[in-house]
């Protein structure tokens, strides 16, 4: 609060610490007048979003708060640079999203002020190719049923092999 003692147009300028200022002008007429400002950082994130050796372009990067809200939010360039600037200080989880690609997601720790570096790697994912072949003969067999069966005997994909008895189970 502000006493002053006549009405007119002011310049409010606040600032604090490691946040960045705030300056308007603010209209006071004969009454009492509200202006309420909100601070933002000045810690931030930056790097780049990999899948394998592969820079990816368009990825989403979301940085969250410890109570689950979006602080900040951006797109990799086409060298899969990313910049999430202009948050306060503290613990975020930094999520790296690209379609076609798993998600990924790290936790860290961002200081009063400070720029971080960190860069993501979207997982790989693996790929299992095999042929189905006559054991008589050695020829492969066509539209034979392959069938993907994990540890606990689960069937996690079944697929037909093609003309030269080949199958393949992708995105595993």
């Amino acid at each position: 609060a502000i006493p002053l003692r006549d009405p007119g147009t002011y310049l409010i300028v606040a600032a604090a610490g490691a946040y960045q200022p705030h300056a308007a002008l603010v209209v006071v007429g004969p009454g009492a007048t509200r202006h309420d400002v909100t601070l933002s950082g000045t810690s931030g994130v930056h790097g780049t979003v990999r899948h394998g050796e592969d820079a990816v372009a368009g990825a989403t990067v979301t940085l969250i708060d410890a109570h689950g809200d979006v602080a900040a939010v951006g797109v990799t360039d086409a060298a899969g640079r990313y910049r999430l600037v202009g948050v306060p200080d503290g613990a975020y989880t930094l999520t790296a999203t690209s379609a076609g690609h798993q998600p990924s997601a790290l936790s860290l720790w961002l200081d009063v002020g400070i720029t971080v570096e960190r860069d993501v790697d979207l997982p790989q994912r693996s790929r299992l190719v095999g042929t189905v072949t006559a054991a008589s003969s050695g020829r492969p067999i066509e539209e034979a049923t392959a069938t993907l069966v994990d540890a606990g005997g689960v069937v996690v994909a079944t697929t037909v092999t093609d003309a030269e008895g080949v199958f393949t189970f992708a995105d595993l």
